[in-house]
């Protein structure tokens, strides 16, 4: 993502198949009412069919991936030079082709000259505008490499590579805990999200319009929250040099208004394993670490409030870098003692096969 002399923020966004061919049913929405019976019927089935891949395959889509290492050691944009490339073109021309009209051959070179001062000022604006971002990013770079805390949500404000869940009614919000974890509360649609009907073609090529079996409805329900999920997890890998995340998803219950109904916490390791083409949202959440019953919220049709995870929750690690400082300490003698150890019984060996 990062050029020789100059860092490129593309935010645009790979856009998946299920979109573009949303667009298309909306612009034939507008020619419907010309449509024939058999044609609306075909329309209505592959609207309602698009809008449940729409809502089952948020977690497909992913933005650039950055190297923060690669942004704070990026260099400057190059300054511009007026090289007065047309001028010179202007003054080669009289010389070679000299008309002997005076007149002409000054204003040639006096509009020559209004080009290339026209250039080199757009160019000028140019770079005091890539500068200005450079600028920024390197600096915001060496903030993460650095493990800032506010750096990381800075990131997540600025590049906001989690635009798109407006679009399927969700939205984030971020905690940081240390460099290497995160937690991320998403608010997601209620149920209304989810088509309560379902429409699909007859052998005759007729409209069939039944209510989705509640189990059913359920586990779409379910999907698309644990689609948001991963998208998330996704996005927020890519940004950030993280190792964990932990998202709790936020929605609409009758009985307690909005609650917390799934967390869960996601490794960096288990999420690279994951083939986000053809997995099922709820089947790759359920692999980590998690609170919210799958099995008994498909019984019931309904999901439960439950408590969030939090990162005290989560198995501990005897890595160094969860370990306090006396610990690190006590790590360090016992080494050094082995060590020497072991240097003393190689002298006394050395010294024996000496003799």
């Amino acid at each position: 993502m990062a050029s020789n002399h100059y860092v490129v923020v593309n935010s645009a966004r790979r856009e998946r198949e299920a979109q573009k061919r949303q667009r298309e049913l909306e612009r034939q929405a507008i020619a419907a009412a010309k449509l024939s019976e058999r044609q609306k019927a075909m329309w209505e089935a592959d609207t309602y069919a698009n809008k449940l891949e729409v809502l089952l395959s948020v977690h497909k889509a992913r933005g650039e991936k950055w190297d923060w290492c690669a942004v704070a050691a990026a260099l400057q944009p190059i300054r511009p030079s007026n090289l007065c490339f047309h001028l010179s073109r202007a003054q080669q021309n009289t010389l070679l082709q000299s008309t002997g009209d005076q007149q002409t051959e000054k204003a040639a070179i006096l509009l020559a000259e209004e080009q290339d001062k026209n250039e080199f000022s757009e160019a000028t604006q140019k770079f005091k505008s890539e500068t200005k971002e450079w600028e920024s990013l390197v600096a915001l770079g060496r903030r993460i490499v650095a493990g800032d805390p506010q750096a990381y949500l800075d990131a997540i404000a600025e590049i906001d590579p989690l635009a798109e869940l407006s679009e399927y009614g969700a939205s984030a919000k971020f905690k940081f805990h240390n460099a290497q974890t995160l937690s991320c509360e998403l608010s997601v649609s209620d149920t209304g999200a989810v088509p309560a009907e379902s429409k699909t073609l007859t052998s005759t090529g007729k409209l069939s319009i039944k209510p989705v079996p509640r189990a059913r409805f359920h586990e779409i329900y379910q999907d698309y929250i644990c689609s948001c999920m991963l998208r998330v997890v996704r996005e927020s890998f890519a940004l950030l040099p993280i190792e964990t995340l932990i998202v709790t998803a936020w929605t609409s219950l009758v009985e307690v208004g909005t609650a917390p109904v799934l967390s869960a916490a996601f490794t960096r390791t288990g999420v690279e394993r994951l083939d986000f083409e053809s997995l099922d949202p709820s089947d790759a959440v359920e692999v980590f670490t998690h609170r919210g019953a799958f099995k008994a919220s498909r019984k019931a049709g309904a999901f439960q409030a439950i408590t969030p995870l939090v990162p005290a929750d989560l198995p501990s690690k005897a890595a160094p870098d969860n370990a306090d400082m006396s610990e690190l300490r006590s790590r360090v003698a016992d080494l050094r003692k082995a060590l020497s150890a072991d240097l003393s019984k190689l002298k006394s060996t050395s010294s024996a096969d000496d003799q």
